[in-house]
């Protein structure tokens, strides 16, 4: 799910569009704009000096209830993605899409909620 941009907190400065590693973000008529190619790493939302940008709140649908993230249960890194395709499992590492960081992945905790140690960005899977 790709990144939010307040329209009226955006002052369209372009720094998000600088820290970009996918290229997803540009500033057009001075407001951001989030292409498909977002991969929700977070790094504009940290960066963004008005605190325009942000992740929209996700909420599931499960057997015709609603239920917010924090209402999720921990998995243990080895499921099937929801029935849907086989997890990465509980090896590899998470890397920084910033500054290159690589760090052993944890099973059970996804690499997009770890914080890079050297700069401060979610980490990714690898």
């Amino acid at each position: 799910m790709a990144v939010v941009v307040d329209e009226k907190k955006c002052t369209g400065c372009g720094i998000c569009e600088d820290v970009c590693p996918k290229d997803a973000i540009h500033v057009i008529n001075s407001i951001a704009v989030v292409n498909d190619n977002c991969i929700d790493c977070s790094i504009c939302v940290k960066r963004c000096p008005e605190n325009a940008i942000s992740k929209p709140s996700q909420s599931l649908q499960k057997g015709g209830a609603t239920m917010d993230n924090t209402q999720r249960g921990r998995g243990r890194g080895e499921g099937r993605g929801m029935g849907r395709r086989v997890g990465m499992g509980s090896g590899g590492y998470c890397v920084c899409p910033n500054c290159g960081e690589k760090i052993p992945h944890q099973r059970g905790i996804p690499c997009q909620s770890v914080q890079c140690p050297k700069c401060g960005s979610n980490m990714m899977r690898r």
